[in-house]
């Protein structure tokens, strides 16, 4: 069976496991990590990111097109698979309270989704290299 390149790893709660998010949207859950379901259906873009929600037992995948989708005992607060981008998305952040996330653009552009801040972006500057990754703590 062939399956989707892995494109993000994600910590259990428990910290004892893992969940791996291939771009297909299908996920496999590893150690003490609870498998909640996976895309399943026909995606608009790619699966880029995954992260666990801090305090929750669930994760939200990010496509590339700005589409969230969560799993598990977290809640969707938004996405911008209906807007227009100027560049993919890359990455997802999660708030440290798990009550909202940061979508990531290779071009630097920041999005706030729940109860996170905007603090700016470096979309509208040109960068020498884009961006590949983001952090959360």
């Amino acid at each position: 069976m062939q399956y989707s390149p892995i494109v993000g790893m994600a910590t259990s709660p428990g910290g004892n496991g893992y969940w791996l998010a291939a771009s297909d949207g299908n996920i496999f859950a590893f150690g003490d990590a609870d498998y909640h379901g996976s895309v399943g259906a026909v995606l608009n873009a790619p699966i880029v990111a995954i992260v666990a929600c801090p305090g929750r037992n669930g994760y939200w995948l990010a496509a590339s097109d700005g589409g969230i989708f969560a799993f598990g005992d977290v809640e969707y607060y938004g996405s911008m698979g209906e807007s227009h981008l100027n560049k993919p998305i890359v990455a997802i952040a999660a708030s440290p309270n798990g009550r909202g996330y940061w979508l990531v653009a290779s071009d630097g552009g920041i999005f706030a989704f729940g109860d996170v801040e905007y603090y700016g972006s470096m979309g509208s500057v040109r960068l020498h290299e884009p961006t590949l990754d983001s952090s959360s703590s």
